[in-house]
């Protein structure tokens, strides 16, 4: 599938997730076959203010292209995605981050009940820069109103939680409003929710008519679902699962990238190797082990003990 002028090589995606899709983590999903990649939300007023801690975030590695930066805010846009277009294929807008903080500032899912300003703010940054600009939304009012606004003020393509603000990441996705957005626009809509599996992903392409998969949570603990995705839709056959010894194999090649772009805490790298402990034999026990590691060594012999 294409978004704008961006080929892509399968329609799968990564969900960008805050403290999880840096460079190292995007790497690891797109060896496993992710189409597309994107970073975690990045602050428009922290980039055209040069923040390092904002900057550090917005951070694109070659290896990993195609990739898109995730901007946020009501204020700075289109600054903002000019300053990163030189170092992304495609620039994100979140229109669907429901947490208080984001919203309490007027972006994320709060301009979805501005639509008047979310049409201004596409049409400048589209105006100005070069690259697709994408927008990711959830169920709101008037849902199919918004969504052509979307595309009439010249974004490229719209990714649909299909969740509520409300709901959070709570409750269950409903498809039906993706379809819904993809019955009512011409650019390529992107469905995201609930896809866990290789056959969830399937279903939500066939059920809703999206374009794209776009898959979050499950890709946090599983960067494999990818690989899982990709051989299902070509050929209708289902991998196995990953056996405990491939889950420590990709851990330690996730480590190895985090040792080589510096782009993740001690915490940050406890919890993914706690993500991808679950399903392992006593996964349990390893994760207590696990939080209480002083440093990666630690962390490292504690994924490769023989007691587990």
């Amino acid at each position: 599938m294409n978004i704008g002028n961006i080929k892509l090589k399968n329609p799968l995606i990564l969900a960008p997730m805050a403290d999880v899709t840096t460079i190292s983590f995007r790497l690891l999903c797109k060896e496993y076959g992710a189409g597309l990649v994107v970073t975690e939300m990045v602050n428009a007023n922290g980039v055209v203010r040069n923040n390092k801690a904002t900057l550090r975030l917005a951070r694109t590695a070659e290896e990993e292209r195609p990739v898109a930066i995730q901007i946020f805010g009501q204020r700075y846009v289109s600054e903002a995605a000019q300053m990163l277009e030189k170092h992304a294929d495609i620039i994100d807008f979140n229109c669907g981050c429901p947490v208080e903080t984001v919203l309490r500032q007027g972006g994320g899912a709060a301009l979805l009940l501005r639509p008047n300003k979310l049409k201004t703010i596409i049409e400048e940054v589209t105006k100005e820069i070069k690259k697709p600009f994408t927008v990711k939304i959830r169920v709101c009012k008037n849902l199919e109103r918004t969504a052509r606004i979307i595309e009439e003020a010249g974004a490229a393509a719209i990714a649909v939680h299909g969740r509520t603000v409300v709901q959070g990441y709570s409750g269950k996705a409903d498809w039906g409003k993706i379809k819904l957005v993809k019955d009512s626009v011409s650019i390529p809509v992107i469905g995201n929710g609930d896809v866990d599996s290789a056959q969830k992903c399937k279903e939500m392409l066939d059920e809703t008519g999206c374009d794209a998969v776009m898959i979050g949570r499950q890709a946090m603990k599983n960067p494999y679902v990818f690989k899982q995705c990709c051989h299902f839709l070509k050929t209708g056959e289902l991998l196995p699962e990953q056996t405990s010894e491939e889950k420590i194999n990709d851990f330690m090649k996730l480590l190895s990238y985090y040792s080589k772009y510096n782009d993740a805490t001690l915490d940050k790298i406890k919890r993914r190797a706690m993500d991808f402990s679950r399903g392992m034999n006593k996964g349990a026990k390893m994760r207590d082990m696990l939080s209480r590691a002083n440093g990666l060594d630690e962390l490292s012999k504690t994924m490769n003990s023989k007691s587990f």
